[in-house]
């Protein structure tokens, strides 16, 4: 994996050396880059609290993110599977736009019944259910893969 040296990576990509096996570690990389920056900025700006409950808000959802990913890899096959990120990035589309439906109605009720900005701590009510439905849409995605991984398997 190349950290610095982008002209060895050009290099790499312009002779084809560059796998779906070897560009996936990037890409795993750039998902926890990502996940721990947006779910870290939930205390900004304002007071930040660096309680287990913040530190939770943060951790979670990484390893969420990871778990899924590595497993999603493996069901399409891992080392020896072909188009994981031709899969990867249509599937997570679709199954985010019908997850949006579901995602507005809770955020709504949250706001409803939760929500003050003046007083409304953190609590491991959010974590739970916020962290429940990103599992749930990643539990979906896996059995998309899955399906087509069969389909093609059987095929």
């Amino acid at each position: 994996m190349y950290w610095v040296r982008v002209s060895q990576l050009k290099n790499d990509l312009i002779a084809g050396r560059l796998s779906e096996r070897r560009a996936f570690p990037y890409f795993l990389a750039i998902l926890v880059v990502d996940t721990a920056l947006i779910n870290s900025s939930l205390g900004f700006p304002g007071d930040f609290d660096p309680s287990l409950i913040s530190l939770a808000h943060v951790v979670v959802p990484l390893a969420i993110v990871v778990t899924a990913t590595i497993l999603l890899y493996r069901v399409n096959g891992g080392a020896s599977g072909h188009s994981f990120f031709i899969r990867y990035f249509p599937i997570l589309w679709v199954v985010g736009i019908r997850f949006l439906p579901l995602g507005i109605a809770v955020l709504g009720m949250w706001f409803y019944f939760q929500f003050n900005a003046a007083e409304y701590p953190p609590s491991w009510r959010d974590v739970a259910l916020w962290n429940a439905l990103y599992a749930l849409y990643y539990w979906r995605v896996w059995v998309h893969f899955h399906d087509v991984r069969a389909r093609l398997v059987t095929t």
